[in-house]
């Protein structure tokens, strides 16, 4: 198992953590359905705080890796299905269709090098540079989602 961490590395040390994790999950070493180290376990495999596991899991559970069932632990994800939900789902349409007034207002527009997370997502290296749009999208004046986007600069010059 790879647990090394390096602490004075730029890359935050819970992405870092999940690197590891989602390393051992792609080769094997954690298998879908399968029960991870309880936090106390994995703070000492990693030499971190509990905070940093803690972090660590509930990033890799919004990223679809696993699952946390409260008093019984943490689990390896038996299916890890993304779909682009710009095909199947239309905020716009479907707030039109419910009578809404639709805005969006733009809240970030950033130049950034993307993390490890991010690019993994992109499919890239870490410190690409990538445009971050942070948009807040309105129905009838209220707040009812907020939208990060990344895109490659080289693309979008």
């Amino acid at each position: 198992m790879l647990l090394t961490i390096d602490k004075k590395s730029r890359i935050p040390v819970y992405v870092q953590v999940m690197d590891s994790i989602i390393s051992q999950i792609e080769d094997g070493v954690f298998y879908n359905g399968s029960k991870l180290p309880s936090e106390r376990e994995l703070c000492d495999l990693f030499d971190v705080s509990r905070t940093t596991i803690r972090q660590a899991m509930k990033e890799l559970e919004i990223d679809g890796f696993v699952h946390t069932y409260r008093g019984r632990g943490t689990f390896v994800e038996s299916r890890r299905f993304n779909q682009d939900m710009s095909s199947i789902y239309s905020y716009t349409e479907t707030m039109k269709k419910l009578g809404k007034t639709i805005s969006t207002k733009l809240i970030e527009f950033a130049q950034i090098e993307c993390d490890e997370r991010v690019a993994r997502k992109m499919k890239c290296t870490a410190g690409t540079k990538i445009y971050r749009l942070k948009r807040v999208r309105y129905a009838d004046n209220e707040a009812t989602l907020i939208v990060t986007t990344h895109m490659p600069c080289e693309r979008f010059p």
